[in-house]
């Protein structure tokens, strides 16, 4: 299905899943990478930055559907310590 989201409550309660990481001070760029195959949602995270072409399943949903003009949020947990974050297709 589809719904509107919701900002006024920051998008709250309307995740299915996710998952933490800790990128904080990392050596180099740190990757994650968003795949829809045969409607199986995986989204994976590099194991560390030494070996870049080891990955971790963060999650795998199954059933979902992303049409063209679909939107992925990333978000991340700063504290009182704003860090520099960009996010490249």
């Amino acid at each position: 299905g589809s719904f509107d989201y919701k900002a006024a409550a920051d998008g709250e309660g309307q995740y299915f899943a996710g998952c933490l990481r800790s990128v904080r001070n990392l050596p180099g760029p740190f990757s994650i990478r968003i795949s829809n195959i045969l409607r199986l949602l995986k989204v994976e995270i590099q194991d560390d930055h030494e070996h870049s072409d080891r990955w971790i399943v963060c999650f795998e949903k199954q059933g979902i559907e992303t049409p063209k003009g679909s939107y992925f949020g990333i978000s991340a947990a700063t504290n009182e310590h704003p860090d520099a974050m960009e996010v490249l297709e």
